[in-house]
């Protein structure tokens, strides 16, 4: 992107529900959020996970920003290994509270 674009809205969609991603999509929203965090039950954490993977690719001329697991959860690695892929734009990363989150962050991206 050459130009800067605003972001003036965003809508969620939980990550186990494609359907409610595909519909979120179809919307004029500037920015859709695939949530892999609170909107999606534990036990059906890898199937967000592999939908928000495939909704990345799929749509890769929108914006689509995935919401992983908090920083301190058990799950990040397991959704960042999952949904960093060449087409996905932005990660929303909750719960960082401090400069130690941020390297946390770093040294498992790296």
């Amino acid at each position: 992107m050459n130009e800067y674009t605003p972001i003036r809205s965003a809508l969620f969609a939980p990550g186990n529900r494609p359907e409610l991603i595909d519909k979120a999509v179809s919307t004029a929203a500037d920015v859709v959020i695939i949530d892999l965090e609170d909107a999606v039950p534990p036990d059906k954490k890898g199937e967000a996970r592999t939908n928000a993977r495939k909704k990345v690719a799929h749509y890769r001329e929108r914006n689509i920003i995935i919401r992983v697991n908090g920083i301190n959860s058990d799950l990040i690695e397991a959704d960042l290994d999952a949904v960093v892929i060449e087409d996905l734009r932005c990660l929303m990363v909750p719960k960082v509270e401090n400069t130690a989150g941020v390297q946390k962050l770093a040294l498992i991206l790296s």
